[in-house]
């Protein structure tokens, strides 16, 4: 694998396959990107997600991603397992292993200890339970709530109630980051609410980063975050907030065996983008794109939301 000095980007991802996957009532309720399917039976969305996950599985590996597969265990029932990017994360610089606090009971049990101590003991690294917030209503929701620049140790997070400050600041003093907070908004039926993830706003990869600055209302705040990115030498890939809503921003950039690198991104994403777009992605490497409508529309989530990355040799 990839030396850490130099691995914003990774070469080697998780992913959980999902056994019950379906619609969650209690994560909708501030998740917009959710929709209760009405021509679907249980069972189709089942299955349909099931296909999804596979056919991404077998892309990332004809590209040349390691994939550690995990299935999810049938009870209990865990809609939601297939996004694991929300309670654990990797950080071979400092050979810790975190797990993250999450806001809805229901997510919680997916924070499976038997897949904690496999990781613990394979890579002999120190394990950081920051799930005690949880009791005083703390939230910060690992890789979906903090966007990463690993390189120059920076923290970019979009403060809701999915996003605590003060365990935004925890985890910064952990790991040596600086916080670059920030508020989103989105409009839904014309009101705006605020947007509950990170990384349907931002991506970051090794000399690319991916932004909807027009959710972050601040203009002093959407300075920073841009500033902060450029100064940091990537080249900024802007998206409208419809694109938001296509998951553009929930890409993830990837290393293959070979030496190159992948965005890997949905095909719902990649058909929004415009010629000028697609042409500074070309810049970064190719686009992996993958079709993820039932999980996408379904789940609420995308491409970066079913992958974690791994560091060390596990």
């Amino acid at each position: 694998l990839i030396s850490w000095k130099m691995a914003q980007v990774a070469s080697s991802v998780l992913m959980i396959r999902p056994v019950n996957f379906g619609f969650d009532e209690e994560t909708s309720m501030d998740n917009f990107f959710q929709n209760r399917p009405e021509n679907m039976s249980d069972e189709e969305i089942r299955r349909g997600s099931q296909e999804e996950f596979d056919n991404y599985v077998a892309l990332l590996s004809k590209a040349g991603v390691s994939v550690t597969v995990i299935e999810d265990t049938p009870e209990p029932v865990k809609r939601d397992a297939v996004f694991p990017d929300g309670w654990i994360s990797f950080h071979e610089e400092a050979k810790k292993i975190i797990i993250y606090p999450i806001m809805a009971p229901c997510r919680r049990t997916e924070k499976r200890s038997d897949l904690i101590q496999r990781f613990s003991k394979a890579l002999d690294w120190e394990v950081i339970d920051l799930s005690h917030f949880e009791k005083e209503n703390k939230f910060l929701e690992g890789n979906a709530s903090i966007i990463m620049d690993r390189v120059s140790k920076v923290a970019y997070v979009c403060i809701s109630k999915r996003a605590n400050r003060e365990v935004l600041e925890y985890f910064c003093q952990i790991l040596g980051y600086t916080a670059v907070p920030f508020v989103g908004a989105q409009e839904v039926k014309g009101q705006l609410h605020p947007l509950y993830h990170t990384n349907v706003i931002l991506s970051i990869g090794e000399k690319i980063a991916v932004l909807c600055a027009e959710v972050i209302k601040d203009p002093i705040e959407r300075e920073v975050v841009i500033s902060s990115l450029r100064k940091a030498g990537k080249d900024i890939v802007f998206i409208t907030e419809a694109q938001l809503r296509c998951y553009v921003a929930n890409c993830l950039q990837l290393h293959t065996a070979n030496g190159k690198t992948v965005m890997v991104m949905s095909t719902t994403a990649c058909n929004s983008l415009t010629k000028e777009q697609l042409g500074q992605f070309s810049c970064h490497g190719d686009i992996l794109q993958l079709p993820l409508e039932i999980i996408e529309r379904v789940g609420g989530g995308s491409a970066r939301c079913m992958l974690v990355e791994l560091y060390g040799s596990v």
